[in-house]
């Protein structure tokens, strides 16, 4: 008589890769006009605005806020930081700032940033 014995086998596999969430000028572009379509339009007073977008890993907004530059450095972590002090997403996986319409007086930044977890 034959006797099989069976041995468990274990295999690490390595974590799956995040999702990587980059976004074309294109998609920040439908991004904004689709929660701050006013922020594409010249500013009358020609002001710059910032658009701030908080992201999850999936490129799904979870946040969305706009402001009028007030002249100081942009960077991603502190302008969102600043846009929304009550949310705990920094430090931001990654991010981007994006100048959408040129660098003409009353052109539109976006700072986006995707959280490392869901953004509270």
């Amino acid at each position: 008589m034959l006797s099989l014995a069976l041995a468990a086998i274990t295999i690490a596999l390595p974590p799956a890769a995040p999702v990587q969430c980059t976004l074309s000028d294109a998609r920040l572009q439908a991004v904004v006009r689709e929660f701050h379509p006013d922020a594409l339009q010249p500013a009358a007073d020609g002001s710059t605005r910032i658009v701030g977008l908080v992201l999850d890993s999936a490129c799904t907004v979870q946040r969305h806020a706009v402001t009028t530059w007030s002249g100081r450095t942009i960077t991603v972590d502190t302008t969102l930081a600043e846009m929304f002090p009550d949310s705990r997403a920094a430090p931001f996986r990654h991010g981007g700032i994006a100048l959408l319409d040129g660098t003409a007086r009353g052109s539109t930044v976006v700072v986006w940033g995707v959280a490392p977890s869901p953004v509270k």
